[in-house]
């Protein structure tokens, strides 16, 4: 007679596992006196972040594509620098007891009448233009009377021009 074999029983194999410590539920305690906390101190201002620009829709297959409109903002224009003030310098000894003055047009000049410059030195009289007109077209009249003999003479805006005039 055949024996039977016998069925060996196989352990499963064993995995080591550590004990975990169970928690009891901790009761809120209540506080005996009561509890005060510091005001909390005041956060630093933040810059507003910048918004972001949308991002783009993806163009699909089937469509055509589609142009972006133009920014409604205009795109910024260089300025030109404003030139300084015209400055109008006469180079003469016009005497004791008497003034230069000029007529002309271009800013505050008129042909009408004139404007007195300021003596700076035994032969030096000056007038300055703020009003920034292009160009002033003038001559000296002495003591608003004698015109300067010769041409009008013309000075560009922010120059310093200097003459000496003859009467």
């Amino acid at each position: 007679m055949k024996k039977k074999p016998t069925a060996v029983p196989v352990a499963a194999p064993q995995t080591k596992t550590t004990p975990q410590a169970k928690s009891a539920p901790v009761a809120a305690k209540k506080p005996s006196a009561p509890v005060t906390k510091p005001a909390p101190a005041p956060a630093p201002k933040a810059k507003p972040a910048p918004a972001a620009a949308p991002a783009p829709k993806p163009a699909s297959a089937s469509a055509a594509p589609v142009s972006q409109p133009a920014s409604s903002t205009p795109a910024p224009k260089s300025r030109k620098a404003l030139p300084g003030p015209t400055t109008i310098v006469a180079l003469i000894d016009a005497g004791w007891g008497n003034q230069v003055f000029l007529r002309g047009e271009g800013g505050e000049l008129s042909w009408d009448y004139g404007i007195p410059m300021t003596c700076r030195g035994a032969n030096e009289w000056v007038w300055v233009s703020t009003s920034g007109a292009p160009a002033h077209t003038f001559k000296f009249v002495l003591n608003d009377v004698f015109w300067e003999i010769g041409a009008n003479r013309i000075a560009g805006a922010g120059e310093t021009f200097a003459g000496t005039p003859s009467f």
